[in-house]
Parts: structure tokens; C-alpha cells; sequence
């Protein structure tokens, strides 16, 4: 179950309605420091995310497969009503 306090939530909400995001913004905008374990947490719950190493750079670019966002939608909504 999501919490709609928590950073996961925000995360996952990010991901869904405004879409991909890398460590360094979630960092800035949901106080995240460790944006990859919250990311795997929400993989074992069951979204669908993408990991993308960006070209040239350190870090990634995370998103949820495009084909599968009203799935994921509906996720989000069973786990945040339990």
C-alpha cells in the first residue's frame, strides 16, 4: 500500500502525470536522495518502470513504460485505497 504522504507517492504520482524524472530532480522536488531503491520498491509492488542510462551521462532517467500507463494508473489507485 502507497501512503499519499510519502516520497514513493510522490514519485510514482511524478512518473504517471508529468512523466520521466532523474535522481538529481527528485532530489530537488521530493527531497529524495536515493531515488533508485524507491524505484525498486515500486517495481516490487508492480508499476512498470523503465531505467534508461542517459548517453554521455552518470546517472538515469526513470519512466513508466508508455504502453502501460493506464495499467499503472490503476495500480496506483488500488495501492493508494488498499
Amino acid at each position: 500500500m502507497i501512503r499519499s504522504n510519502t516520497e514513493n507517492y510522490r514519485i510514482i504520482r511524478h512518473l504517471l502525470n508529468k512523466g520521466p524524472i532523474t535522481a538529481a530532480e527528485a532530489c530537488q522536488v521530493y527531497i529524495s536522495n536515493n531515488l533508485r531503491s524507491r524505484v525498486t520498491k515500486l517495481k516490487e509492488i508492480g508499476f512498470d518502470i523503465i531505467t534508461t542510462p542517459v548517453p554521455g551521462k552518470l546517472y538515469y532517467l526513470y519512466a513508466i513504460d508508455p504502453l502501460k500507463i493506464e495499467e499503472n494508473r490503476e495500480l496506483f489507485r488500488r495501492e493508494l485505497h488498499g
